[in-house]
């Protein structure tokens, strides 16, 4: 046992002798070997605390391997840098293929067409009134007055200013002919003056009311059996008065429109001879008057601009 323990020493000794006996210069492949160890001589064995490290702990030892190493690997690059030690290189990864970035052309520029609409609801409205409710209009209205002593009838034109579709006026010259209440033969021009009252508003068939007044001349026959073609011979009245009415007006469009109306009328004498040669008398009770009333009918037509 204890020549065992004293060959110990001598074999560490030995080992780098032998390794570098074992490589020679120019080797091709050569490893290097560390023996560390420690020697105990007694009883109890006690491993010793650690050395520090240093270059003196490390033994080299040269390998000769006589076969040929095989060849190293294709990324594997060996360069003896310093004897008995291997030095592996490994080349640096290769680089992502470069990425191919495509870029899509800008889309065309789009137009953008902009509708402004300057008609609004109002506006349109506004504009409709407008055009159905027109200032100035012309008439032309067919009259009569029948009872049963008066038989006349008649054409009447006028003008007509309608400041609203609810207001306006009227001027009307008319020429009336027939029979008269005294049976005589008389033609008659009423000259008259209206206001006109039309509801409801939005409606193309409107009710409507007149009040109004003027003057009517008059040219009678009172000597039916003379025989004459003569205006001299005929007798000359001059009236004043007002009339009341109410009628239906329907508008078919904006530039025209029918009428119908029934006109009532209180009128008298302003002539020089109403007091000389009083227009009526009651044969029963000898009573003269020079006062007259009457009802009136008319259809008519209306152009508006």
């Amino acid at each position: 046992m204890n020549r065992a323990l004293l060959l110990i020493p001598s074999l560490a000794l030995l080992l780098p002798s032998l390794a570098e006996a074992q490589c020679p210069d120019g080797a091709s492949f050569c490893a290097e070997i560390e023996v560390e160890g420690s020697v105990s001589i007694g009883g109890r064995r006690q491993a010793p605390p650690p050395p520090p490290p240093s270059d003196d702990n490390i033994v080299d030892v040269e390998v000769e391997v006589d076969a040929a190493p095989p060849p190293p690997p294709a990324n594997v690059q060996v360069h003896p840098r310093r004897r008995g030690r291997v030095v592996v290189v490994r080349p640096a990864p290769q680089a992502p293929p470069p990425q191919t970035v495509v870029v899509a052309p800008p889309p065309p520029p789009q137009r953008e067409t902009t509708i402004t609409v300057t008609r609004t609801t109002n506006q349109v409205r506004v504009r409709r009134q407008q055009r159905w409710n027109r200032k100035f209009g012309l008439t032309a209205r067919a009259a009569g007055m029948l009872s049963s002593q008066v038989q006349m009838g008649g054409l009447q034109l006028g003008a007509r200013f309608r400041a609203s579709r609810v207001f306006g006026v009227e001027l009307g010259f008319g020429t009336y002919a027939g029979v008269d209440y005294n049976g005589n033969d008389r033609r008659e021009h009423p000259v008259t003056f209206d206001f006109m009252f039309f509801l409801p508003k939005q409606s193309r068939f409107q009710a409507y009311m007149l009040v109004g007044g003027g003057f009517s001349f008059a040219a009678v026959d009172t000597d039916p059996d003379f025989i004459d073609d003569w205006d001299e011979f005929d007798t000359r009245y001059a009236y004043i008065g007002g009339q009341l009415g109410l009628g239906m007006e329907w508008r078919l469009s904006p530039l025209f429109a029918l009428s119908a109306d029934v006109r009532g009328f209180l009128r008298t004498r302003i002539d020089e001879d109403r007091d000389r040669n009083p227009e009526f008398e009651d044969r029963a009770t000898g009573q003269t008057t020079n006062t007259s009333a009457g009802v009136v009918g008319t259809v008519g037509m209306h152009f508006y601009f």
